[in-house]
């Protein structure tokens, strides 16, 4: 055990003094129904709080029928811009979960949003001021909430992204 922890270690260590890139991967499976509005699909997911961005006005459901998806949980393990989030998600043979995989995600597996928060960057919206925003799980204390994020900027590096196995 202590061996298998030190390589672990070791590993990431020589990564991280080589400038080579972490990338931890969960996976989940889910099932997406296309045939649910917005407002269903929050409501299935039972958050605390929703902000008033994430709406049917702003995010469309595009897709039909229900459908079983392998989604994946991806962390880079350091602070990324939305693009090097896309390019390294590419590099992985995924792309990025849209707002329906998200919100099927966060109602299933409800308590992963406790540990850390999760982003969608494949649905992105433009609200009334220009800016670009996604979906995004969150915690606010002990509460669940979907909220935005901000697609133009940093993201920090505990922040998980979620794609989808093609």
């Amino acid at each position: 055990m202590y061996l298998k922890r030190f390589t672990s270690v070791s590993i990431v260590i020589i990564a991280f003094l080589y400038g080579l890139t972490a990338f931890a991967q969960d996976k989940f499976r889910v099932t997406v129904d296309f045939g649910k509005t917005l407002s269903q699909l929050v409501s299935d997911g039972q958050y605390g709080w929703v902000a008033p961005d994430i709406n049917d006005k702003l995010f469309q459901i595009s897709g039909s029928g229900v459908v079983q998806t392998n989604l994946v949980l991806v962390h880079l393990n350091r602070s990324a811009s939305t693009q090097e989030v896309l390019d390294e998600i590419g590099k992985n043979n995924l792309v990025p979960a849209s707002i329906e995989h998200l919100l099927a995600f966060g109602a299933i597996f409800s308590n992963e949003q406790i540990r850390y928060p999760i982003v969608a960057l494949g649905s992105v919206a433009r609200i009334t001021d220009g800016r670009l925003i996604v979906a995004s799980l969150w915690r606010k204390g002990g509460q669940r909430i979907l909220r935005r994020g901000w697609f133009e900027n940093d993201w920090p590096s505990h922040i998980r992204f979620l794609a989808v196995q093609k």
